[in-house]
């Protein structure tokens, strides 16, 4: 019964229940769904041919390009991972949005925040821990 209500809702012919299973499953897959929003509304976003999880972010990144092109940074990297390995045994990853090397030398990473979940606190004092390292919030 959920199955035929489904069908109705996406207005398939309810001849369907001829078609062999994988044909339904087809069907169902090709509809107009939505596509899924994010948790906290951020809106996928695309700059010079990259994909960004958030506005802010993609903003971010046009912001550092801007840096490097004048020479105020250099090695800008996007999402750089690190494994957060703790007694021999690797309890997970911290992913930035941006590295980057300043003119000085420095070596700086950044976070795009606009939810500090505890997750994402966690991890970065697990992070800030293990690699000597200060995370930059913008």
């Amino acid at each position: 019964m959920t199955r035929l209500r489904t069908l109705r809702q996406l207005k398939l012919p309810l001849d369907v229940k001829r078609l062999p299973a994988a044909a339904v499953r087809d069907l169902l897959k090709r509809s107009d769904r939505q596509p899924r929003r994010n948790k906290y509304g951020a809106i996928r976003t695309t700059a010079e041919n990259r994909e960004f999880d958030s506005k802010a972010e993609a903003t971010r990144y046009l912001e550092l390009r801007r840096l490097e092109d004048a020479g105020n940074i250099r090695d800008l990297e996007c999402q750089p991972r690190f494994p957060l390995i703790v007694n021999g045994m690797k309890v997970g990853t911290y992913v930035g949005d941006f590295q980057y090397v300043t003119r000085s030398g420095e070596v700086c990473l950044e976070d795009k925040k606009g939810v500090r979940t505890q997750t994402y606190r966690l991890k970065r004092r697990l992070f800030e821990a293990l690699y000597g390292r200060r995370i930059i919030e913008v």
